[in-house]
């Protein structure tokens, strides 16, 4: 008999908090320059994301727990916001632009250039 191990969806392996020693000390620091707490939300953001690559629901409460906020809001700033990556995103993550001055200076060529070249 063999035993085949399967790998743990993503989302259900044993979660280990961000904020913890230096980074909770960062936090604390970065928190001291604004006025509230919640104006340090996006660079707590952005520490989660430099720290997983992404930021996961579980990750939007611990920023929501450390800055008093609500899960809601912070899921509601995550979403908003074109840069946070909501899911694991590959080593290289390439983004165009698709407003509407970015199409107006090209960028659907871009996209089509890009596609063309990567075969994606």
């Amino acid at each position: 008999m063999s035993v085949t191990a399967h790998p743990t969806p993503a989302g259900t392996e044993a979660y280990e908090p961000v904020f913890t020693g230096p980074t909770l000390e960062q936090l604390g620091e970065i928190i001291a320059r604004y006025p509230t707490k919640q104006a340090a939300l996006l660079p707590a953001l952005w520490m989660v994301q430099r720290a997983r690559g992404w930021i996961s629901d579980r990750n939007m409460a611990e920023v929501a727990e450390a800055l008093g906020l609500t899960s809601a809001y912070v899921k509601g700033v995550v979403t908003f916001y074109t840069m946070y990556h909501q899911h694991p995103v590959g080593k290289h993550f390439v983004q165009v632009c698709t407003t509407s001055p970015c199409n107006i200076c090209g960028a659907e060529a871009v996209t089509k250039a890009f596609l063309e070249t990567t075969g994606a």
